[in-house]
């Protein structure tokens, strides 16, 4: 499931529990997370600013914003871990 970073916020959200491919479709100029878009988290998992995972949006995207930080995935949860 592709990642992509708020434009907004410059938290990471996912493209399948957000509207990323409808705003793609109407072409606007900003990818928004779910809260920017709708005022709620969608709690699928944390929110987090940007750690250096893969993501689809922007194309140029920013170097990570936390050192030592990555998202890992427990019992079917994304978080975000610190070292």
């Amino acid at each position: 499931m592709p990642l992509f970073i708020c434009d907004r916020c410059h938290c990471v959200d996912n493209t399948a529990t957000s509207d990323f491919w409808l705003q793609a479709r109407t072409d606007s100029p900003e990818r928004l997370c779910t809260e920017c878009r709708t005022g709620t988290w969608h709690d699928r998992f944390p929110k987090a600013p940007h750690a250096g995972q893969g993501v689809i949006w922007p194309k140029d995207h920013p170097p990570p914003t936390l050192h030592g930080a990555c998202l890992v995935h427990l019992n079917g949860r994304l978080g975000l871990f610190q070292n």
